[in-house]
């Protein structure tokens, strides 16, 4: 298991590799991350999910959830997010409270000096789909326990509606 100070190095080793999809796909000109000290916005991160602004060329503001994960997981091909943050008292996670347009999801190389595949999902299109779902089939069909007090919400990637899929690509 990946102590808190591991994941926080590997989000920081992976913004360039998120940055430059971010600049190639999506024109940007500024990408401003919330939970860092010369941000100061840690309130978007921790109440609302939203990890990244990013300001298009237009002028118009994108916010994203990140999350990239080592290359041993990704042979699973699975969208996770927090369902729970404690599944014993059933304090709601990331999924309950995400406010983030997209979600940039992803698994490093072999290597880790680049990204083997990521995926960019429209939460409110993703929200839809699984609108068709109460709340218990999720939780009892579609949620894992982690080694921590959490439990994930999990989908197979071709499991989701392509319409919820906005960009991906796989090396």
């Amino acid at each position: 298991m990946n102590s808190f100070h591991e994941d926080l190095e590997l989000s920081k080793k992976t913004s360039p590799f998120i940055d430059a999809v971010y600049t190639e796909l999506l024109q940007t000109t500024k990408i401003k991350r919330t939970n860092t000290e010369a941000n100061n916005n840690e309130v978007l991160d921790r109440e609302f999910h939203i990890d990244t602004i990013i300001e298009r060329q237009n002028g118009t503001k994108i916010t994203l959830q990140e999350k990239i994960l080592r290359n041993e997981k990704s042979s699973f091909n699975t969208f996770t997010m927090e369902f729970y943050q404690n599944r014993h008292s059933k304090e709601k996670g990331e999924f309950f409270n995400i406010c983030s347009q997209y979600y940039f999801h992803g698994y490093l190389n072999e290597n880790e000096d680049g990204l083997e595949k990521w995926y960019i999902i429209n939460v409110s299109r993703l929200n839809k789909w699984l609108s068709k779902y109460n709340i218990k089939q999720i939780e009892e069909q579609k949620t894992r326990p982690s080694t921590s007090n959490a439990s994930f919400f999990w989908v197979n990637y071709n499991n989701i509606p392509k319409d919820c899929i906005e960009y991906s690509y796989k090396d």
